[in-house]
């Protein structure tokens, strides 16, 4: 994927630099800002080929695009499009997906995080990294939390009536 720079020059996101300032969009504003690129990270992820228009976008399935939708723009993974539905490109018009296919060709897919929140890849807009891997982390942990519970009540229930008592310690949110 590439994107459009403060140069006003386009750039593989491969070749992106923490502190370079790339197109976005500025939601409370409505209008095109560019922001600071503050992490690019890479990983290895099944990745989606999306076409939407005269658009070309290869993202992993988690990677979260913004998508009209019942008239709203909501965001939601590349797992979850459809050639419903309609993407917003680099003028905030509506296009619409025409098709979507498995990518798996094994490539490195690079991540970048940005202080707005998104970025336009490919002239589409996507949304940000850090926001993805914190709902990740935090459904992770809620994973986590559900076997725990699941453990402890098969031990309790054995003890049955001779239980007196529980002391639950550790940090605030995992009591």
């Amino acid at each position: 994927a590439s994107v459009l720079t403060q140069e006003y020059k386009y750039m593989t996101l491969a070749r992106l630099k923490k502190g370079d300032m790339i197109r976005a969009y500025d939601f409370k504003n409505n209008n095109s800002i560019f922001s600071k690129c503050l992490k690019v990270f890479g990983s290895h992820k099944k990745a989606l080929k999306i076409w939407a228009g005269d658009y070309e976008i290869v993202a992993s399935e988690d990677h979260l695009f913004f998508v009209f939708r019942k008239g709203d723009i909501v965001e939601v993974p590349a797992s979850e499009l459809d050639t419903c539905d309609f993407l917003i490109n680099d003028s905030f018009d509506k296009v619409k997906i025409s098709c979507i296919d498995n990518f798996s060709v094994g490539m490195d897919m690079i991540d970048i995080e940005t202080n707005s929140g998104n970025f336009f890849a490919n002239g589409i807009l996507v949304h940000n990294s850090q926001q993805r891997y914190s709902r990740l982390r935090e459904e992770a942990a809620n994973e986590f939390y559900k076997r725990i519970v699941e453990v402890v009540n098969i031990e309790f229930a054995a003890v049955g009536k001779d239980l007196k008592g529980i002391i639950i310690g550790g940090p605030g949110p995992t009591k």
